[in-house]
């Protein structure tokens, strides 16, 4: 087997002016730990927001989320409040 490339760390070299938006689904972290590793995925692939959950505290309608960007992080309670803030972020922001 050999290891390939995340194909997300090369999306700005193909592509410098996409909004790139990632994601990083963790499993029974502190939000500390949570917002550290999404800030390090927004660093190392130059995106432009990650949306940041924990496996754990999702169930039923909840899906709490954060969206990170550069500057801010903004929470979301449900996969409603998500697509709509993603939504939002790519309409408005162009």
């Amino acid at each position: 087997l050999k290891k390939t490339p995340k194909i997300i760390s090369l999306v700005k070299q193909w592509y410098p002016g996409i909004k790139l938006i990632g994601f990083k689904l963790l499993v029974a972290v502190s939000q500390e730990e949570l917002l550290a590793v999404a800030r390090e995925s927004l660093v190392k692939n130059q995106a432009d927001l990650i949306v940041a959950n924990d496996l754990s505290q999702i169930s039923g309608e909840s899906h709490p989320a954060f969206l990170v960007k550069a500057d801010s992080i903004t929470e979301a309670a449900t996969k409603e409040d998500i697509a709509q803030l993603l939504y939002n972020e790519v309409i408005t922001n162009d």
